[in-house]
This record gives C-alpha cells, structure tokens and sequence, in this order.
C-alpha cells in the first residue's frame, strides 16, 4: 500500500480495487459532485467506481502529487479524497483540494489533510499552490482560511467556470511574501512600500491599504473581486 503522508488520524493513500463500494458511496452524492469540476456529475452506477479509482491512481503515478484516499488511522474508514495536482489549462500551477463524504463534514478532516498536503508539496519544492472553489461553497472556503491562504478573488482561468481562488506559500516566506504572491506584485514595490512605511513612522498596511490590493488583483486580467465575501456554514 502506497502512503503519501500521514496526519494524527488520517493515512493518505493511493485508492484501491477494495475501495470501490466506499467511493461510489462518496460520489454518487450530490451534496459531494455538485461543487466538483466544470460540469458536476455525481456516479449513477457502482459500475462506474473501478474506472474513477483509476483516474485518481492516474493521477498520483508522479510521487509528488495524487488524489489519495483518506483513511482513518482508528477505524480504517475512508472518509474521502484529499489532492494535490496540476490545474487544467494552467501553467504549471497546482491546486489543493478535498472531497470528503457527509458522515465526515464537521470533523476538521479535511483541514488536516489539506494541511499536511501543502507540507508534502512545500516540502517536495512547490513555492506556490491554489485551491479553487466554486462560489456558494463557504464550508471549503472557510477551510482556505483556516490554513492560512490568501483570497485572490474570482476568476474564470481554471476548469472553465467561475471560481474563487486562493493561494498559500510555505511558511518560511512569511505574510509579506504571502501578500506579494497573492496579488502578483514584484519585490521591488513590496520593498519601497515597506520602506516607506518605515521611514513615516507608519505600517505597511496604512500605506498599501486596500486600494493597492483590489487595483493590483485587477491587473491580470482573469481575476475579478467578488462582490461580498461569502458567511462561513455554521
């Protein structure tokens, strides 16, 4: 058995032929499919199982990224799916996500797992991994936030459909290279700013303000900001 990484209490690991019954379970589930790619389809069929295990194990041939199965270390239940892989029609940009079945929501399993994803890809030497999340989905955007990522705003470059997208950098790069990187600003104006603010005696975030981040995330121009920042699910 092929073991990606493990947290307290999940093993993330390559779906299995023994896994079909629980992953027809996860996503034949409209409450799963519905927020999964550009046209969601939930599994009609348990005959459809074995060919969907074999793009997830497709998709992890290369050790540094995959869609793992999630197991739990206590009860060996698989509670869902956790990836790391490139974006579709990206350019070179790879993409965190997580697809647990409903019996596991609440849980903070896919906090974890996403968690100990972006330690693997950091530590395997990605500099830079978004999540995408359709609109509407605040329990997953809200997992974004938990782990620390930076809210890009809406685009339309990956998997043809709008999306919000967000972006986490290691840790070592710290909240101004987070804030750099998410809003695709060159070092040299994150430095004079830094400066600047330093020698008026006044933070960074007075100078830049929320001007310069809604004015600079419009720059490329696939991006749009949303209109309101959606509520977290209770």
């Amino acid at each position: 058995m092929h073991i990606a990484f493990t947290t307290d209490r999940l093993t993330a690991r390559l779906w299995e032929p023994r896994d079909e019954q629980r992953a027809y379970d996860i996503y034949s589930r409209w409450e799963v499919a519905r927020w999964l790619g550009a046209k969601p389809r939930a599994l009609a069929s348990p005959d459809e199982a074995p060919a969907l295990i074999e793009r997830f194990r497709q998709r992890s041939a290369d050790p540094r990224y995959g869609i793992w199965a999630l197991e739990r270390r206590d009860t060996g239940t698989v509670v869902g799916s956790v990836l790391l892989v490139p974006l579709p029609d990206g350019d070179g940009e790879i993409e965190v996500g997580w697809h647990l079945h409903p019996d596991s929501w609440g849980q903070g399993f896919a906090t974890e797992a996403a968690r100990a994803a972006l330690a693997k890809g950091f530590a395997d030497g990605l500099t830079r991994v978004h999540a995408v999340v359709r609109p509407g989905n605040a329990p997953s955007a809200a997992v974004c936030r938990r782990l620390g990522m930076a809210q890009l705003g809406r685009t339309t470059r990956w998997y043809g459909m709008e999306a919000d997208a967000f972006l986490a950098v290691p840790e070592a790069a710290g909240a101004a290279e987070t804030r750099r990187l998410a809003l695709q600003l060159p070092a040299e104006l994150v430095d004079w700013v830094r400066a600047f603010a330093e020698i008026s005696h006044r933070t960074v975030e007075d100078v830049v303000g929320p001007l310069i981040a809604a004015e600079r995330a419009r720059v490329d121009a696939g991006w749009t900001t949303p209109s309101k920042r959606t509520t977290d699910a209770p």
